[in-house]
């Protein structure tokens, strides 16, 4: 069907790489709470067992290795493979009932480790399959493409396997099911990689380079201070923001909140954030293609300006709701069940406008990432230890969040969340003058 060939069209790989990419991190990071929930494990064990997505954190630690043995091709491939051999022994795990909760602990802790590393070559394949000029619209196919992940498996897979487990009355053979469709997802995408992937031809790095010399390179680069102040600080302000919503909408409104109920917030984010996001992103990518310089800076402020929205819900905490019926969905599969919510137009609509904005801008953000790993042989290990940074600023932003919002309220956290957000892009105009990216 494909000959083997140095460039293909980035539609053929771009977005089931990153699709194949979100469902072991979505599983990690939030799915793997759900169903300790669901089996009975108490809130504060499933607290302590956050630490599970702690190795996709750690993935920096794996890049040299993936820069200096092998190609990006292969280890993607292995890593998709690993993948699927997890999946399924969690699969077989719930189907058999053993020893469910210690056995799944250690195969999502795997999973996790795994889909970190395979995040490693993927995003250093993006760089070497694609030009530059394709590099700029194809990040936003990429992060929304992650997104749809999300939904597709937390919505779609997790419902199917949920009304599943209540027709057999068996809440470990849902999980089953929930792993075994993950499993045979991502087999088929590895398939597909394994026939549509182009070969491209890279710089490789000499394989008896040491260890450390790909960190050495990344932190003796020009302006590497600014670079790094720039990728720990562009998402503070977003990171205050994103870890109070959730409480924000659900406290009381005599606590500041907006007093939502849990499926009303569930919506909103999940179903209505995500999608906006993923539009955002999709958006800021076709744009990036022409005149970046000025894009990446305008898409930068458009993350940062909408935040003022939750300044206004904050003060004004309006509560005129809308009921939304949503029955049609379960009379799919014969069921007569009600599903209703009510929605508040003014909140929905901030919501959408703010994950939007967050689009754009996270887009920009690892449009400029992958650029500067354009100027190095060590591309997969500069992607993963400007994530491994980025992410270290987005912990601390959401840890300081609470101590803020405790002090000062929700609206005055809201007001710092934009002020917080302006030192990043100076650094962004800083840094796109003194790299020339």
């Amino acid at each position: 069907m494909f000959k083997k060939a140095e460039h293909r069209s980035p539609w053929l790989f771009v977005p089931t790489l990153a699709f194949a990419l979100g469902i072991p991190l979505i599983i990690a990071t939030q799915v793997a709470t759900m169903m300790y929930a669901s089996l009975g494990m108490s809130n504060k064990a499933i607290g302590m067992l956050s630490i599970l997505g702690l190795p996709i954190a750690f993935n920096v630690f794996f890049a040299p290795f993936v820069d200096s043995w092998g190609t990006k091709r292969n280890w993607i491939i292995a890593t998709q493979l690993t993948l699927v051999v997890c999946l399924l022994a969690l699969t077989a795990c719930m189907l058999l009932n053993f020893h469910v909760i210690g056995i799944s602990i250690v195969l999502v802790g795997v999973l996790a480790l795994a889909s970190g590393v395979f995040s490693i070559p993927s995003s250093g394949f993006f760089v070497d399959a694609l030009t530059k000029e394709e590099q700029g619209f194809f990040v936003g196919i990429n992060t929304a493409s992650i997104r749809l992940a999300i939904i597709f498996t937390t919505g779609v897979l997790v419902i199917i396997s949920g009304k599943f487990a209540e027709k057999v009355d068996n809440v470990c053979y849902g999980w089953g099911l929930f792993y075994g469709m993950c499993a045979a997802v991502v087999l088929m995408i590895t398939v597909w990689h394994w026939f549509a992937m182009p070969y491209p031809q890279v710089v490789k790095a000499a394989k008896k380079q040491g260890y450390l010399e790909p960190f050495k390179e990344f932190f003796t680069q020009k302006s590497v201070i600014l670079l790094i102040l720039f990728i720990l600080l562009f998402r503070l302000g977003e990171g205050i923001l994103t870890t109070m919503a959730t409480p924000f909408f659900l406290n009381s409104a005599d606590k500041g909140g907006l007093a939502m109920t849990v499926a009303q917030v569930g919506f909103a984010k999940g179903t209505v954030g995500v999608a906006a996001s993923i539009v955002g992103g999709i958006f800021a990518g076709f744009f990036l293609k022409s005149n970046y310089k000025k894009m990446v800076v305008i898409f930068a402020i458009c993350m940062m300006a909408p935040k003022v929205l939750y300044i206004y819900l904050a003060h004004s905490q309006p509560q005129d709701t809308t009921l939304l019926n949503f029955s049609f969905i379960p009379m799919l599969w014969g069921s007569s069940s009600q599903w209703t919510t009510e929605i508040n137009l003014q909140i929905l609509s901030a919501i959408a406008i703010e994950t939007f904005g967050y689009g754009m801008g996270y887009t920009a953000f690892c449009s400029l990432v992958f650029r500067v790993a354009n100027d190095s042989k060590y591309r997969a290990t500069y992607i993963s230890i400007a994530m491994a940074l980025q992410n270290l600023g987005w912990t601390f932003s959401g840890f300081i969040s609470g101590f803020i919002q405790n002090a000062v309220g929700y609206e005055m956290l809201f007001t710092l969340s934009i002020v917080l957000s302006i030192p990043g892009i100076v650094l962004l105009l800083l840094l796109i003058k003194t790299r020339n990216v």
